[in-house]
């Protein structure tokens, strides 16, 4: 597996050397760094990301509510052999093979949307990684199944199951392309994901709790990053649901005040 790895980043990367000028991958890495670092604060105060907390508050609720029942339920199904491939699959995803590829065909063929996905989908995906390993320092539960574990999933994070590792790149990459190409885009990336959670599930290495626990995660990394780097040519769809002028405040009626919350399509 050690080789297989290996032979897939040394292919990328003369992938990358033929695709631009050695400069521009320096400048763009540099770049691309920055905006990990921007959106790491930019995330806590993106407006988008209301919308995304107001729908992480139940459902994360309920998660762990129910996540005795759900492992429970999930534990008696056979692992499918896809879903086996496309949660280990998780792991290669973990390596810079789709930022890589991305930029290099953005370079090629001068797409400077694809160029935009590659830039903020590297940010989002490695800013939400070491989020998530961070935050499983924090002693929330344990994996309900800690037989077999592999070095990737004891090594480089704490003993706290929650969030889900695995599941990152799938919720990621989900959310990006849906931003810069549409709803289409979610049938193929939709699918890995749920397949790739599913798997966690049913071999007990995580609980409902953290595979929801990580696509928001990755959902406030995908808008903070949206938000430093500043592209505004996102998919016309996306744009409609999330890109809005939105304020809280405090309104009077009648000698009474309440919150304020409004928003312009």
């Amino acid at each position: 597996m050690k080789i297989i790895f290996l032979i897939v980043i040394l292919s990328c990367f003369s992938f990358i050397l033929h695709s631009a000028e050695k400069r521009d991958v320096v400048d763009d890495s540099i770049y691309t760094m920055k905006l990990m670092l921007t959106s790491s604060y930019q995330q806590f105060v993106t407006s988008e990301n209301l919308y995304y907390g107001v729908a992480a508050v139940p459902s994360l609720w309920h998660s762990f509510d129910h996540d005795a029942r759900y492992t429970a339920y999930f534990k008696q199904k056979k692992i499918r052999k896809h879903e086996e491939i496309i949660s280990d699959l998780g792991i290669v995803l973990t390596f810079p093979v789709v930022p890589i590829v991305s930029y290099s065909l953005s370079r090629q063929l001068e797409d400077n949307k694809l160029f935009n996905f590659a830039l903020e989908y590297t940010s989002a995906v490695y800013l939400t990684l070491i989020e998530s390993a961070m935050i499983s320092y924090i002693q929330i539960h344990e994996r309900p199944d800690q037989s077999d574990l592999s070095p990737w999933e004891t090594k480089f994070r704490g003993n706290s199951s929650f969030p889900s590792g695995h599941v990152v790149p799938y919720a990621t990459l989900l959310l990006k392309t849906f931003q810069f190409y549409g709803p289409w885009s979610l049938l193929p990336t939709g699918t890995m994901f749920y397949f790739a959670s599913k798997e966690r599930i049913k071999s007990g290495k995580h609980t409902m709790s953290d595979v929801v626990g990580s696509f928001f995660l990755a959902a406030f990394a995908s808008e903070g990053v949206r938000r430093a780097n500043n592209y505004n040519n996102n998919h016309p769809i996306y744009r409609w649901m999330w890109q809005h002028d939105v304020a809280v405040g405090v309104t009077y009626y009648r000698f009474a005040i309440g919150p304020r919350l409004t928003w312009n399509f």
